[in-house]
């Protein structure tokens, strides 16, 4: 990884994870503090007292603040000290920096980049995953040590499916991975988006295509379940990265089922095989893949490169482009300054 792209709005968290207590974590390098105030607004700050720079994660939420553990100044959604105990004015001049936060459709959503850009720019739409009442979803939130730009590769290949997850959606067999070797890939650019596509036969319905949407958006279309018989259906699953550091990353993912066309019991069954499948294959897998690699980036590896590997390469070229733009308009600003 080279650098991250800034001017994107992120996932910072699920809506069910911030409730009651301040969450900590860390995005591009810097430890930040998510908390809801009393009022229900979520904020998003950099988790450091200006004062002695203790972490306001393990605060309480006082009103609409979050008070610092440390000698109990406390700071409102925007980072500005509204309160200390030691002064009748509190000093107002002193902040924490506060990220732009959207809360849609149980996603927070914060703005990692030039904070007068964000009120211009759309949270990205992800209607195509939103609750209905003949939809449900499960959400998960895993931690990897590894770039985010591995899992997105992971998923841009979908073939690794039927052998890295032999044991758990091919449920022991050699199923999957005959279907993938049997099926027509193929992938494409188009809209600012890169999509890499399966089909595994002359049925219309019989696919998988998944597109990658920057910077770190995944959306997963299947146009029918491989029980026996095959059933006709489009499913959708959505899965999200958001950098904690070069080498590790959040990652998020949505896997939607219809409750009326499955079985009792059946999401429950899919939320341990899915949980199972992230952890013990997909991030153990990249984790090993991210010490193997060290600081290289793919495109400059020198790795075997086969057929199905068109939407990585695609996503990875368009990824360094955008980050080149970024720096250009960057230099700009400086010399026009």
């Amino acid at each position: 990884m080279t650098g991250y792209l800034r001017n994107y709005w992120y996932l910072a968290a699920w809506s069910h994870e911030v409730a009651g207590e301040p969450v900590g974590r860390t995005f591009f390098d810097q430890p930040v503090v998510i908390f809801r105030t009393e009022a229900g607004e979520v904020a998003v700050l950099d988790d450091v007292c200006p004062h002695r720079f203790a972490a306001l994660h393990p605060g309480r939420i006082l009103g609409d603040a979050i008070e610092c553990p440390y000698h109990g100044l406390r700071f409102g959604a925007d980072g500005a000290c509204v309160h200390s105990p030691f002064s009748d004015k509190p000093p107002r001049a002193q902040r924490v920096r506060s990220y732009p936060v959207v809360e849609t459709d149980g996603f927070i959503w914060f703005w990692y980049g030039d904070p007068e850009l964000a009120a211009g720019t759309p949270v990205p739409d992800l209607s195509e995953v939103r609750q209905t009442p003949t939809t449900e979803l499960i959400r998960i939130h895993n931690h990897m040590n590894a770039d985010f730009m591995l899992g997105l590769d992971n998923l841009l290949e979908g073939s690794h499916v039927g052998f890295l997850h032999r044991d758990s959606f091919s449920q022991g067999t050699d199923e999957l991975a005959q279907l993938f070797i049997n099926g027509d890939y193929n992938s494409y650019e188009e809209g600012g988006r890169v999509y890499s596509c399966w089909q595994f036969s002359e049925t219309p319905s019989d696919y998988v295509k998944t597109y990658w949407q920057a910077p770190a958006i995944c959306v997963i279309e299947k146009g029918q379940d491989h029980s026996i018989p095959p059933k006709p259906r489009r499913m959708i699953g959505l899965h999200l990265f958001t950098p904690e550091t070069e080498k590790s990353a959040h990652y998020f993912a949505v896997e939607a089922f219809d409750p009326e066309q499955d079985p009792p019991g059946y999401g429950e069954m899919i939320a341990e095989l899915t949980q199972k499948a992230f952890l013990e294959e997909d991030v153990a897998t990249l984790e090993q893949i991210q010490r193997n690699m060290g600081d290289v980036d793919l495109l400059d590896s020198g790795a075997l490169l086969l057929s199905i590997d068109g939407a990585t390469y695609r996503a990875r070229r368009a990824y360094r482009k955008l980050l080149a733009e970024q720096e250009e308009a960057r230099l700009k600003e400086v010399v026009d300054a």
